[in-house]
């Protein structure tokens, strides 16, 4: 009788193992099939990337990342008010997270529902107040009305995801065409290292020429005029003020001062020299800067000279190709190196106006 009980205690342990092992490996297979949906979808595959995404939803019915993906997709194929369904769903779950509201938002954006979009933004805000994504559409909504606070929600979003490449995108728009261009060129020189191939980079890499340009101004006496910022401070010795804006044209006066134009060329030589003065005055000690040290960094490696080429190379592609033909080994050593030491920005080292 006893031995029959073990048996028997035996069999349902084996029946629970298998059926638990079958619920897992099912789960397993439909993540799998939404994975294989996400690179149908990267490649174009839309009609193939649904049937895997529906078998994976039935594989495993409820799992918030399947259907936040059959959201996605619903929203690529512009059938907004299916996405708005499913995403109304995922509100409620327990394991919602950021991008549900931002999709949600955006949906309803897509339909002109301007209203729903922006209280949606505004209540995913309140419940992810630390979403780079939620900040970065409340922002683009407000730009698009000409709100100036706009610039409020792109920097509390670089403040609380500063690995997020899209807030330095807008913010950098906005300072470049600003009276305090300054931080424009700051946010926007980030936003190339966190994302440095995508049409965007070719939009922030002529912008930050032409704000150079236009921020530099040459007379025919020599003289040169500079309106990075209006917070700037005179002479250079006036380096202990609070603001980085304070020190920052004094000492590029001091790299310029040998060029009388802005191009390519002249200004790889004044952003070396601006960062050689940075270096060994002591400014990276009393105002560090997490991009001007990895400039740094990039200056002791010996590529910072094809690294500025890099930052405009699509603001002239005539001078940068003409450079190129002539420095292929430089280019080579400067791709391999930065591919392994990227631009490295977190919650302890990162950048945002309100630090100085």
């Amino acid at each position: 009788m006893k031995h029959q009980f073990i048996f028997s205690l035996f069999l349902t342990l084996q029946l629970l193992f298998n059926i638990s092992v079958k619920a897992q490996s099912t789960k397993d297979l439909a993540i799998q099939k939404k994975e294989e949906a996400i690179q149908l979808e990267d490649s174009g595959d839309y009609i193939k990337a649904f049937k895997l995404l529906t078998e994976a939803k039935k594989l495993y019915p409820g799992n918030i990342i399947i259907l936040y993906e059959l959201s996605c997709w619903y929203y690529d194929q512009k059938q907004y008010k299916n996405a708005i369904t499913t995403l109304d769903s995922l509100k409620k779950d327990d394991d919602c997270f950021d991008k549900v509201y931002q999709l949600l938002g955006n949906s309803y954006d897509r339909l002109k529902n301007k209203k729903v979009a922006e209280a949606i933004y505004n209540e995913g805000l309140k419940r992810y107040p630390e979403s780079g994504c939620l900040n970065l559409e409340k922002g683009i909504m407000l730009n698009n009305e000409g709100d100036v606070e706009a610039i409020q929600y792109f920097e509390k979003g670089i403040e609380v995801e500063p690995n997020f490449p899209s807030n330095y995108y807008w913010a950098s728009k906005f300072f470049c065409r600003s009276d305090e261009a300054l931080w424009g060129m700051f946010y926007g020189e980030i936003f190339i290292n966190l994302e440095p191939h995508s049409k965007r980079t070719v939009e922030i890499s002529k912008l930050l020429f032409e704000t150079y340009k236009s921020q530099l101004l040459f007379n025919s006496s020599g003289n040169i005029t500079m309106s990075f910022s209006t917070r700037v401070v005179n002479p250079i010795k006036e380096f202990n003020k609070s603001s980085l804006a304070t020190v920052y044209e004094p000492a590029f006066k001091y790299a310029v001062k040998d060029e009388n134009e802005i191009n390519l060329n002249t200004l790889n030589k004044i952003k070396q020299l601006f960062l050689e003065y940075y270096s060994t005055r002591g400014l990276d000690r009393s105002y560090p800067n997490v991009l001007l040290d990895y400039q740094v960094q990039i200056e002791k490696s010996g590529n910072i000279e094809a690294y500025n080429y890099s930052v405009f190379k699509n603001a002239d592609v005539i001078t940068f190709n003409n450079w190129l033909s002539n420095n292929p080994k430089k280019w080579e050593l400067f791709t391999k190196w930065i591919a392994s030491n990227p631009l490295k920005i977190d919650y302890r080292k990162k950048f945002n106006r309100s630090q100085f």
